[in-house]
């Protein structure tokens, strides 16, 4: 029962991550087109965060984004919560079992020191 609970709160953790990250993206995005319409009347070049925090999620999206047609959200918010939902389950799938099999090693062993420096 443990690995279940280890890969739903890192799959939790993950989907949460790329939320926050596509809302920091979305509202910087939404700030450079009010400078745009408002202010200065040409294109503004994505800033250097944008671009790290666009590569993040795009590596973080890779797994079930690379089987689906390139148009298939339509641009849709909903889509991309879908998106994020699917890839939270194949990363936290697989983070969440090393966690567990990491996490389970050290006890064992953390336990079989305690263990041998007790006997006598």
């Amino acid at each position: 029962m443990k690995l279940v609970k280890t890969i739903t709160v890192t799959t939790l953790a993950i989907w949460l991550m790329q939320l926050v990250i596509f809302g920091v993206i979305f509202m910087t995005r939404f700030t450079n087109i009010n400078l745009q319409v408002f202010c200065f009347g040409s294109n503004l070049p994505e800033t250097t965060v944008q671009t790290f925090l666009s590569q993040i999620l795009n590596f973080l999206t890779c797994p079930i984004k690379q089987y689906l047609p390139q148009d298939w959200m339509n641009d849709s918010v909903l889509g991309m919560a879908l998106l994020f939902g699917a890839d939270s389950l194949v990363w936290g799938g697989g983070i969440g079992t090393l966690f567990y099999v990491i996490w389970s090693a050290y006890r064992r062993l953390t336990a079989s020191k305690l263990h041998r420096t007790v006997s006598p």
